[in-house]
């Protein structure tokens, strides 16, 4: 059950958001760097990417469901 939600979540995610390559100042795509922090637990560095909505049809419904007032 576990992993179905988690399936189901990051397919829900792939398909409204595009992650793309974070851009320095002359618009050239910034490259991640491979490398891991080790510690409690093995886990990559933190990459720079863009998440933004696909269309705006995805971004109304995201600040639809984003208005918790």
């Amino acid at each position: 059950m576990t992993f179905s939600s988690v399936w189901i979540t990051i397919a829900s995610l792939i398909y409204v958001f595009d992650i793309e390559k974070e851009t320095n100042e002359y618009g050239s795509p910034i490259e991640p760097n491979p490398s891991y922090v080790s510690g409690l637990l093995f886990a990559p560095e933190t990459v720079p990417c863009r998440i933004k909505p696909c269309s705006k049809e995805f971004e109304k419904l995201i600040e639809a469901h984003n208005n918790w007032d």
